[in-house]
């Protein structure tokens, strides 16, 4: 066997992927195209064809003008052709994640189906949500426009369309795949595959402070402080401190990973996002991991997910109209939260350990795929998306369907959600 992966890197999934993918015996390379700016590339070759496409991921990064961004961007698009044509001949399967494969739109899959390679697809959130339910996108400045809105639904319907026609399996999440036909399985079956520290002795000034800290530390790293609710969380802290409850808060924006696991080690809780659609995603997992427990704000429920209640991680979940009584609860009661923190981390070191999460990919790969993992995308009931308040998220609906119609929507397989969302805008 041997695994091609490509090309954004969401979070460190895809490298920690390859690390175990190697560890294993298996042949592997995975190509990040992002250029994120606290990653290192990722192209492990020193052929001068690699090094080129290096330069081009380090250009786009670095680039400060329209003009160098478009050449960079065109270059890189231009390698990707003979990079296609290397990889047909080296793998004989294909990981690719977050809209990216060899050619905009999918196009390369027909190819690669033809060619028998395996194909798996996994959507991680924004790049599988309709666009009018991603609060990361439409609370942007600028905010883009009801008919920009409307024409990245359409192109993620698009994409969609490929992806379900010509990959071998789909990975994603039923909370934010209301586009979707095929069935899939849910990517809280898989896991999110975080390496946690080799030594704990790494750790140990940061959990030593924690510890004679006598003020609870509340931990806010958001990577996109509108949709994640950051306003609203600082509202709330402003409010129990006026109440006289005794703790720091600390808020850290745009740093690198490394800086915010030691900041997670001297934490007592972490306060993830408002408006989630999933229960733990990557900051409140690397918070499991050094058993801290994590508040997270959500419409949606267990039912939504689509998975067994034992593949849900535990977290302070709570509606985000309970925020103020959630958090509080949490500050007062150290039991409580360090019983929370000990079950999460215990989650992520049974269920979603990099060696963990990879060997079920590979059961995947293999086609040993329990019946139960599979997901009927039929049976999504959840409207109310990501990253929005009810209010504003029923304010973009109205204005969209009174301007573009229902058909914006891109639901009709669904009539009872394209329903449920009327009936929720006339409430």
């Amino acid at each position: 066997m041997k695994i091609f992966m490509g090309f954004t890197e969401v979070a460190g999934y895809y490298t920690q992927l390859q690390k175990e993918f190697i560890q294993l015996g298996i042949q592997s390379i995975f190509i990040d195209l992002t250029g994120y700016k606290y990653q290192k590339t990722n192209v492990a070759n020193n052929t001068v064809f690699f090094k080129l496409l290096d330069m081009t991921i380090k250009g786009r990064s670095l680039s400060k003008s329209g003009k160098s961004r478009i050449f960079w961007f065109s270059l890189q698009q231009i390698l990707l052709i003979p990079l296609f044509f290397w990889s047909i001949l080296k793998f004989d399967t294909f990981i690719f994640g977050f809209r990216t494969s060899f050619l905009w739109g999918g196009y390369d899959l027909a190819v690669l189906r033809l060619l028998k390679k395996k194909v798996i697809w996994v959507f991680h959130g924004s790049d599988s949500r309709p666009t009018y339910m991603d609060g990361a996108v439409l609370l942007r400045i600028p905010k883009p426009s009801i008919t920009e809105c409307m024409g990245r639904t359409k192109a993620q319907k698009k994409l969609l369309e490929q992806v379900e026609k010509y990959a071998d399996v789909i990975i994603s999440h039923p909370a934010s795949s209301q586009l979707h036909t095929r069935k899939f399985i849910p990517w809280l079956q898989i896991g999110v595959p975080t390496q946690i520290p080799k030594h704990k002795s790494d750790l140990s000034v940061d959990l030593l402070y924690s510890q004679q800290n006598s003020k609870v530390r509340l931990l806010h790293s958001p990577s996109h402080p509108e949709s994640k609710g950051t306003d609203q969380f600082r509202l709330v802290v402003q409010k129990l401190k006026a109440k006289g409850l005794n703790f720091d808060w600390i808020e850290i924006l745009n740093r690198p990973n490394v800086e915010v696991l030691a900041e997670i080690a001297r934490a007592d809780i972490i306060i993830d996002q408002l408006y989630s659609d999933t229960p733990m995603a990557t900051f409140a997992t690397e918070a499991a991991y050094q058993g801290k427990p994590a508040l997270v704000g959500s419409y949606s429920r267990d039912e939504d997910w689509g998975v067994d209640p034992s593949n849900i991680p535990p977290t302070a979940l709570c509606h985000p109209d309970d925020l103020e009584k959630t958090l509080e609860h949490l500050i007062l009661d150290r039991e409580a939260r360090e019983k929370l923190g000990k079950q999460a981390q215990q989650f992520v070191l049974e269920r979603w350990q990099a060696h963990q999460v990879a060997a079920r990919i590979l059961q995947v790969i293999q086609d040993i795929i329990p019946n139960d993992w599979w997901y009927d995308p039929n049976q999504i009931d959840y409207i109310q998306g990501y990253g929005l308040s009810l209010l504003e998220y029923k304010k973009i609906l109205k204005d969209m369907i009174a301007q573009k119609g229902v058909s914006a929507l891109q639901l009709s397989d669904k009539p009872q959600l394209e329903q449920k969302i009327l009936d929720l805008i006339r409430s």
